[in-house]
């Protein structure tokens, strides 16, 4: 069963994705996003390793890590969303 993702704050722009590994995310303006947050990313030109789900390692208040991502090319553009994921019986998980 797919879990689903709730959002959690408004959508951010994105500004950069680095060619590294991890991708390096730089948003246009502060993201108050912590190291294990999690965070769905979208439209990203240029670097298809910065699409998609993952946890965050925050580097500093306009920039994180995507963890366990791998860079394939310079990108730009596009939005990274917080989101949480419904996780039943999870310690501090929402349980339903």
């Amino acid at each position: 069963m797919d879990v689903p993702l709730l959002p959690i704050a408004a959508p951010l722009t994105v500004s950069t994705a680095s060619f590294t590994s991890p991708v390096g995310i730089t948003t246009t303006t502060p993201h108050g996003l912590s190291d294990g947050d999690r965070v769905v990313v979208s439209g990203v030109t240029g670097n298809a390793g910065a699409l998609g789900n993952f946890a965050i390692t925050e580097t500093s208040a306009t920039t994180f890590e995507l963890d366990f991502s791998v860079g394939t090319g310079a990108g730009t553009g596009g939005t990274v969303t917080p989101v949480v994921g419904l996780s039943p019986g999870a310690q501090g998980g929402l349980h339903f």
